[in-house]
């Protein structure tokens, strides 16, 4: 009867609204589950991706590790390990003239060739050095007949300051003994070390301090005899040089 049938169109109304809200929330869990698969794909091509860099990063790290432990090695040579000291010898064609501080032809050469003194900048920079000692040593070689008098006391403040280079002021200088010619010589150098300097700017960060050892010191001879001291007109090529020092004022 027509009751009868009302009813039964309620209910399938009523499931058919049921049918299409459940359809809905499947399809709503559906787009919800393929935006996290598309999430979770999104991080695994990103993870394949550092995958693919990781021996790349590896190798980096490991080429970083060994740049700080190669930094760290030359940072305890520096604090343990001392400059070298420069010999500048007779013998090794650092000549002068005869009882002057004019250089020979050798010994500009010689100078210029050094590798030592080449590095004379990385030396300073590298020990963080602030002063050059300049010590000019001679041999015993003296004339017991000289009387010169020494002028170096007069003109010593106008060789000291002159410009980096210029070593025509000690032409002037009359010697009045090896203590003086050490001196000189000494000086002589110095000024083609502050040149050097100057040409690497750090003229202003060293001092170059000359000092004459004259015939005290006999290389490889630690308790030298009064008769090893003084030989008169023995000259010995390894006496006859220049020293070169590096060093750090205390702080």
């Amino acid at each position: 009867d027509t009751g009868t049938m009302s009813s039964e169109n309620d209910y399938l109304k009523k499931q058919l609204l049921d049918a299409q809200s459940e359809i809905e929330c499947i399809r709503a869990e559906l787009d919800r589950l393929a935006a996290e698969i598309k999430e979770k794909d999104a991080r695994i091509a990103e993870m394949l991706a550092a995958n693919k860099k990781l021996p790349i990063l590896l190798a980096e790290n490991r080429q970083h590790r060994n740049e700080i432990d190669a930094l760290e090695r030359k940072l305890a040579g520096l604090i343990h390990d001392k400059p070298p000291n420069i010999d500048l010898t007779d013998r090794a064609n650092f000549k002068f003239e005869s009882g002057s501080a004019e250089f020979t032809e050798a010994f500009s050469k010689a100078f210029n060739a050094s590798p030592d003194l080449n590095r004379l900048a990385e030396i300073v920079r590298d020990y963080k050095v602030d002063v050059i000692e300049v010590i000019g040593h001679t041999d015993a070689d003296w004339n017991p007949e000289n009387k010169i008098v020494s002028n170096l006391d007069k003109r010593l403040g106008e060789a000291i300051s002159a410009l980096p280079g210029d070593i025509s002021t000690l032409k002037d200088i009359e010697y009045g003994s090896n203590a003086d010619l050490g001196l000189v010589r000494a000086i002589a150098v110095r000024q083609l070390i502050r040149k050097r300097l100057e040409d690497s700017n750090l003229a202003h960060d060293v001092q170059v301090r000359c000092y004459s050892a004259a015939q005290s010191v006999i290389p490889g001879v630690s308790a030298p005899s009064r008769s090893e001291y003084f030989k008169p007109n023995m000259p010995e090529a390894d006496r006859r040089r220049i020293e070169i020092r590096f060093t750090r004022l205390a702080k």
